[in-house]
């Protein structure tokens, strides 16, 4: 009798994902799953915990088995569905995917299934693709996913034949994701990093869907967007004068062509937020007060009446106006939002509200609060005037903020122009509903500011000045609360620019 040789013989290994017990429950109804067989290279096997399907090899060679473990580990730690983790807005689903891969070969390279096989030849090429069209995001979040296993180096062969400058860099974040898995493995234990159970904490998981483990990759998600967006990566080439996070701003200096586009002084400077440092938002929930009275202006040009000009239109207005304005003069209006902190800490009059409206013709205007007990569907965002008419009655301020990232959203997607300045009024004291200030919550807020170029202000005087100095065109700065500022330079290492 012949016997074939090892290689030869095709052994059927599927995977058993029935055998898995999840803290969540996600896997416990009865029921097979569905294993379909698939070739051993990247983006071929997956799995879906939701709908208890699983795609993997199934030959009896090294890297099949260690991939097998890799979606069984999916199987095991992974969430059922991430919507409602991109919901929460903390980090983009692009990154959740790729910080999960890094947080999956971290765990089962615990197990002791050695990652060095983890390769499929392919790593070479995607380095060489992402480097030749400069796309520094996909170059961080790429290395994410390979972070760890064996086809790292030949990535960042593929990444330096076209960016040599980027290499290092790269593998400085492929380091620090590394150093922030042991960090969390070291204090907090393996089973936290690949917990299951569901967050008992309401004030970070108020619909109690979320599981404990999948915090850590949310924390490492936000930290790739962060690198990834060369906005939020800029960096100061230049020593600050003055080292108080309290103090004045310092403008970066031009990177030369071809350089990553962050220094690796200001990638030692950043750091993933810790779980304890996560929070949530409450639902927005707006209301249209009854705009009642009427506020002169509007947007778009229009005329008003005038005491010079040459051609007199307004003849009759010489007898009935006392200033003689019988001359047409053309004003126009440039609109804009103007949203409010309306917690405790902050006040909002009737007055204040006219000054804005009349300081913008035909901006709109919103405040917000909310109180710790509020349940969904109650109102926490109030808009007090638009269109030319503002509301008569201010609501009651119940004292928290609660729905401060969802109502600068909000106010940002108001715009009905391009140009619309968004002015947000607020103190920086920025909290989810009965929760204290979070890092975590205060950077989704400094990002969305920077991206979308809202002008911040710490008080409706304030503002109405803004407002003022953009209707003659004066050149603005920004001005971040203190609370930005030391949050901004504890996770980054560097300062907000005005």
């Amino acid at each position: 009798m012949v016997t074939a040789p090892r290689d030869m013989q095709q052994k059927d290994l599927r995977p058993l994902p029935e055998l898995i017990r999840r803290q969540d429950g996600a896997n416990d109804e009865p029921g097979k799953w569905r294993i379909d067989t698939c070739v051993a290279e990247r983006g071929a096997p997956r799995t879906a915990v939701l709908h208890r399907h699983m795609v993997a090899p199934v030959q009896d060679y090294e890297l099949d088995r260690v991939i097998r473990a890799h979606e069984m580990m999916h199987a095991k730690v992974s969430p059922g569905d991430r919507q409602p983790w991109i919901d929460r807005g903390i980090a983009t689903g692009r990154a959740l995917v790729c910080a999960e891969e890094a947080r999956v070969n971290f765990l089962i390279e615990k197990a002791g299934f050695d990652t060095n096989f983890l390769k499929d030849g392919t790593e070479l090429s995607a380095g060489e693709r992402i480097a030749e069209r400069g796309d520094w995001a996909e170059a961080v979040y790429f290395m994410a996913c390979v972070s760890g296993t064996g086809g790292m180096n030949r990535y960042l062969t593929g990444i330096r034949r076209h960016k040599r400058a980027w290499g290092p860099r790269l593998r400085q974040i492929h380091q620090l994701v590394q150093k922030e898995l042991q960090r969390i493995w070291r204090e907090e234990g393996g089973d936290e990093l690949g917990s299951t159970r569901i967050a008992t904490d309401s004030s970070v998981d108020p619909a109690g869907e979320l599981i404990t483990g999948f915090f850590h990759t949310e924390a490492i998600a936000e930290y790739l967007d962060r690198l990834a967006d060369p906005q939020n990566s800029e960096d100061e080439d230049k020593e600050p004068e003055d080292s108080d996070p309290r103090g004045g701003d310092v403008v970066g200096t031009t990177r030369p062509s071809g350089e990553p586009p962050l220094s690796k002084r200001s990638l030692d400077g950043q750091r993933p937020l810790r779980r304890s440092e996560a929070g949530s938002w409450a639902q927005l929930n707006v209301k249209h007060q009854n705009l009642t009275r009427h506020v002169p202006g509007g947007l778009g040009k229009r005329r008003i009446a005038s005491n010079s000009g040459r051609n007199p239109r307004r003849t009759t207005r010489m007898i009935t106006d006392p200033h003689k304005r019988i001359f047409d003069r053309k004003i126009s209006g440039d609109g804009g939002v103007v949203l409010i902190d309306h917690s405790g800490s902050m006040d909002l009059s009737e007055k204040d509200v006219l000054e804005i409206m009349e300081a913008a013709p035909g901006c709109t205007v919103a405040c917000y609060c909310t109180h710790k007990w509020d349940r969904n569907g109650r109102p926490n965002l109030w808009v007090l005037g638009a269109g030319g008419r503002m509301t008569t009655t201010i609501p009651r301020s119940r004292g928290g903020n609660g729905v401060d990232h969802p109502a600068l959203v909000w106010a940002i997607e108001q715009k009905q122009r391009r140009n619309e300045p968004v002015i947000w009024v607020t103190d920086g004291g920025v909290m989810g509903p009965g929760q204290s200030y979070k890092h975590q919550l205060a950077m989704q807020c400094i990002k969305t500011v920077q991206r979308s170029d809202v002008l911040i202000r710490n008080s409706v005087k304030n503002a109405v000045e803004l407002l003022a100095d953009l209707a003659r065109r004066k050149q603005v700065k920004q001005r971040w609360p203190s609370n930005f500022r030391i949050t901004y330079w504890r996770v980054t290492g560097k300062r907000l620019a005005a």
